[in-house]
């Protein structure tokens, strides 16, 4: 060093500064500083070889939060607090500095939460940077509840803190609702997940926008339009949805008490229908010799919202699906109409085969399911 009163040099990272060292198994050292301000110089010099002199400037030294403010929802998260010694460059604070305090001193360092009902500092809320050693800690944080806060951070080194406190907003716990479809037809039925974040068990209302819709716990249990439910911590309940009102759209939400978010979820309400042969109705061509066959008549939608079966609600009177043959000397079916109960989306149809030739199987839907119409059919060719 040619400013030994400003700056030492040493060859490793925890060993006490000097005016000169001898490098021989390396060509790396360390200069440690001893001015705040300014600038000081250090020669390098081996035989043979020309000097070199290097500048050093001396930069201010800060005491810096990964950041100034945290947001964390729901309560029930963890993360940490990250605090680094920095350099003051060009007004800006380099966090990036790799650097670390020299042999001989301190930096000590605390931290403490304002509200440790919503912000908690889950391990020790102390550390001291020390020669050789990191230029960066953490404190782990706990959030337990929504609400604004503060953590402060003191140092009684002499090294300022920029900022020297860190704003924490916990935000409100989440309620959750998925719909294992955003499309239900009327008279028909869906579910809905409910869910809530907090760890501990819920009151919690689930209702819709339009008042079309009917909520129930119970598969077979006639719903309500509002519906009061507990929801088990951090955990779901499946609820019961039906389709009660008109065609339309309608928002479904789940709400608590205070400190709940409102969960929403939006689902379309279409006209039903009862269909045969499933989705793709590609009709049945089958050998006489086989005697019989199957084929699915079941309840569901059939629209550009969506498609597939969904069981009659649990509001609805058994419904009954009359089924008939445009000819009898082909095929017919073994019943006259089939009969769907609340909880039920399906049933099997046997065809009994009579002849060669071709029937169409049509289904008579009860009021309100395949409009404007009201029947579907289902080619069969017997050969």
């Amino acid at each position: 060093s040619l400013n030994p009163d400003k700056l030492l040099v040493s060859s490793a990272t925890d060993t006490p500064g000097q005016s000169a060292v001898t490098l021989t198994d390396s060509a790396q050292f360390y200069v440690q500083g001893l001015a705040a301000e300014g600038s000081a110089e250090v020669r390098l010099h081996a035989a043979g070889y020309d000097d070199a002199v290097v500048t050093v400037d001396f930069l201010p030294v800060v005491l810096a939060p990964d950041s100034s403010e945290l947001r964390f929802a729901p309560p029930g998260n963890t993360s940490s607090l990250g605090l680094r010694l920095g350099l003051v460059e060009f007004g800006r604070i380099n966090t990036s500095w790799n650097g670390s305090v020299r042999p001989g001193v301190t930096v000590p360092v605390t931290v403490r939460s304002v509200d440790s009902s919503i912000v908690q500092l889950s391990g020790s809320q102390a550390f001291v940077f020390q020669g050789g050693g990191p230029s960066a800690c953490y404190f782990p944080i706990a959030f337990l509840r929504p609400g604004d806060t503060q953590i402060l951070i003191e140092t009684s080194s002499g090294i300022p803190l920029s900022p020297d406190r860190v704003t924490v907003h916990v935000e409100n716990w989440r309620l959750s609702a998925y719909l294992s479809n955003t499309t239900v037809g009327r008279s028909l039925m869906i579910q809905l997940q409910a869910g809530s974040s907090r760890r501990d068990p819920v009151s919690a209302t689930l209702s819709s926008s339009s008042g079309t819709l009917l909520f129930s716990t119970e598969r077979l249990t006639a719903g309500k339009t509002s519906l009061a439910l507990d929801l088990d911590a951090s955990g779901s309940k499946t609820i019961f949805l039906e389709g009660a009102g008109p065609a339309g759209s309608s928002e479904i939400s789940v709400s608590a008490t205070t400190d709940f978010d409102t969960a929403t979820t939006r689902l379309q309400i279409v006209d039903p229908v009862v269909r045969i042969g499933g989705v793709n109705n590609s009709g049945l061509t089958i050998p006489l010799s086989a005697g019989s066959a199957s084929v699915p008549v079941t309840l569901g939608l059939d629209t550009p919202f969506g498609s597939g079966e969904q069981p009659l609600g649990a509001s609805q009177s058994t419904i009954v699906v009359k089924v008939q043959s445009s000819n009898p000397a082909v095929v017919r079916p073994a019943v006259d109409s089939l009969d769907f109960r609340p909880g039920e989306s399906s049933r099997s149809l046997s065809l009994q085969l009579a002849g060669k030739g071709t029937a169409l199987i049509t289904v008579q839907a009860p009021a309100g399911f395949n409009l404007p119409a009201g029947t579907r059919d289902y080619l069969v060719t017997v050969q």
